[in-house]
């Protein structure tokens, strides 16, 4: 009786920690995604002050706050966002408002696909 409760007990931790980690990585990843939503309107409008200075605060949220993402996920694929989000500075500052917005909208894609393969689902499972 007493192993059977620990390892409910222990089950229920293991899902809890799952979830809570989940939760965390989704709040995470929405926060970059408004930023970067700030840089696709700017780079929309072409406006190139406004999107610069978007642009800078993105990078610096991904900065900041990166390493929630790469403990939660597998680090191919924060690699790939890492270069994107990086190469939005390069954009910004040549004026490049096409390439800008494009690069803030795969940036995006990337986010999406990351929460998309961490949900807890029978298929990301297994």
């Amino acid at each position: 009786m007493k192993r059977t409760v620990l390892a409910i007990g222990a089950l229920l931790m293991s899902v809890i920690l799952c979830f809570a980690g989940f939760m965390i990585l989704k709040s995470t990843c929405n926060k970059i995604t408004k930023a970067l939503d700030n840089v696709s309107q700017s780079a929309a409008e072409e406006n190139l002050e406004e999107a610069k200075k978007r642009t800078q605060e993105a990078v610096q949220l991904w900065e900041n706050i990166h390493g929630r993402i790469e403990a939660l996920t597998k680090h191919a694929e924060t690699d790939e966002l890492e270069e994107t989000i990086k190469s939005l500075t390069v954009y910004a500052e040549q004026g490049n408002m096409e390439r800008l917005y494009e690069k803030s909208e795969i940036a995006k894609n990337r986010l999406e696909h990351i929460i998309k393969n961490e949900l807890p689902l029978f298929s990301n499972i297994f």
